[in-house]
């Protein structure tokens, strides 16, 4: 079953990516902290709620001095989106209220 299929059928994207035989999250930030080291940046504040994120950039040397939540902002509640928030949260051990 097809990647956008799985979504648009109520399966959060946690769920899709294992189903369509991907791991959970396979996001690398090595490029991004190439970036930072090529402006001379070794610190940063950083937007967002994924700890692997963060594990990962402060592992390449760029040290956070702060973390600022990501705090989706939707006119109405919605379900779709609330399942993913939820399977991030369980699943990926995002740190989402």
């Amino acid at each position: 079953m097809q990647l956008d299929i799985m979504l648009t059928q109520g399966v959060d994207t946690v769920t899709a990516f294992i189903q369509a035989g991907f791991p959970k999250d396979v996001r690398n930030y090595k490029i991004a902290v190439n970036i930072l080291n090529d402006l001379g940046i070794s610190s940063i504040q950083i937007i967002t709620n994924n700890p692997d994120k963060m594990e990962q950039i402060q592992f390449l040397g760029i040290v956070i001095n702060s973390r600022i939540p990501c705090i989706p902002n939707l006119p109405e509640r919605n379900p779709v989106v609330d399942r993913d928030l939820a399977a991030k949260r369980t699943e990926l051990g995002h740190l989402i209220d």
